[in-house]
């Protein structure tokens, strides 16, 4: 290749690396909520109430938002029972004040039915958006019942994703025993007490996560509702296991790896090591402050005891100064000699310091 065609090769190459070139990402569309809420009474002297509230999703990518509200939905507008789901909120509160006041006709006991059920969102990291499915009733009994289910979606299709889709699923036992530790904290239990002997249900004495799960920004929360693991007066049971924990049990390439933004291991217990000063090459971790000697200037006793006052009213911790500092042991700045060694052995100063110092 000749000099005069040389530019036409850088040209051509640039051109096809130009072309190889991918496009860029674009972002993907932003996924909002607007909150709902609907609430209405019987009234009468002992009201029965049905209040409802849930998040309405916009945006985001196609079909993603439907997918999402369809589910809400569902939830929402359930029946009871054996009852199918209604079309729509008013036909829901209309048959649950009929069931009850014909209840109360029957049976003479006019007691306040209440039906709550609530939509929250409690994570909405990785990739994924965690819900909160809440329903609170009373319609007869010996006590209200309340239930909280979690439910995890993919942001990219708006897909309900499972507990197989986030871990593995021969790893069950394993992520139990990683995961006992976390749930005997919550409930107070020491480690080495039985849980059969406490009043749980756990089949043969042995703790079992089990699919209620949320991905949270703090970490995976897991939940366990009255009547599931011990009796209801003993509640509900939640807590979050840090990310930390479960590296080894999340599926590879499943929704949580799938985004590379996987958290990183727990830094809180990571010695902190702070930053030498801007132009210092030497370390600045904090030591006990030792007050430098005074420094030898040739004027009368009036102006050494000013001099040795203010150095004893000086801070705990000195001012950096350049490229060195009193905490350095080896030079100071002083108002009228400039830099000047500390001590009897300037020999031990550093050479960067020593060129500073008048000679």
């Amino acid at each position: 290749m000749t000099r005069r065609h040389a530019p036409l090769a850088f040209l051509a190459l640039a051109i096809l690396l130009g072309a190889c070139t991918p496009a860029p990402r674009q972002a993907a569309p932003l996924l909002t909520s607007t909150a709902v809420h609907v609430s209405h009474f019987s009234g009468g002297s002992d009201s029965s109430r049905v209040g409802l509230g849930w998040p309405r999703f916009e945006g985001g990518a196609a079909g993603v938002a439907d997918s999402i509200d369809a589910r809400i939905r569902a939830f929402v507008l359930a029946g009871w029972g054996e009852g199918g789901a209604f079309a729509e909120e008013k036909t829901l509160m209309r048959v649950f004040f009929a069931e009850q006041a014909r209840l109360a006709l029957e049976t003479g006991f006019d007691a306040g039915w209440f039906l709550d059920r609530a939509v929250e969102i409690v994570g909405d990291t990785l990739g994924t958006l965690s819900l909160s499915l809440t329903e609170s009733s009373y319609m007869g009994g010996a006590h209200p019942n309340t239930s909280t289910r979690y439910e995890v979606f993919d942001r990219r299709d708006g897909r309900r994703l499972t507990f197989a889709d986030l871990f593995r699923s021969s790893a069950r036992e394993s992520l139990s025993a990683v995961c006992e530790p976390y749930f005997r904290t919550a409930r107070e239990l020491t480690h080495d007490a039985s849980l059969d002997t406490l009043g749980f249900w756990f089949e043969g004495d042995r703790f079992r996560v089990n699919d209620n799960v949320a991905v949270t920004a703090t970490g995976v929360r897991f939940r366990f509702d009255p009547y599931e693991i011990a009796p209801y007066a003993m509640g509900p049971t939640d807590f979050v296991v840090p990310f930390a924990a479960l590296r080894s049990f999340v599926r590879g390439g499943g929704a949580l790896t799938r985004t590379g933004r996987w958290p990183a291991r727990d830094r809180s217990r990571s010695r902190s090591r702070s930053r030498s000063p801007r132009g210092c090459s030497h370390s600045t971790r904090r030591r006990p402050h030792r007050a430098p000697p005074f420094p030898r200037r040739r004027d009368d006793s009036a102006s050494r005891s000013t001099a040795r006052s203010r150095t004893r009213s000086a801070p705990s911790r000195a001012p950096h100064r350049g490229n060195c500092s009193w905490r350095h042991g080896c030079c100071r700045r002083t108002a009228s000699r400039g830099w000047a060694p500390i001590g009897l052995r300037p020999w031990r100063a550093r050479a960067s310091c020593r060129s500073r110092w008048p000679r």
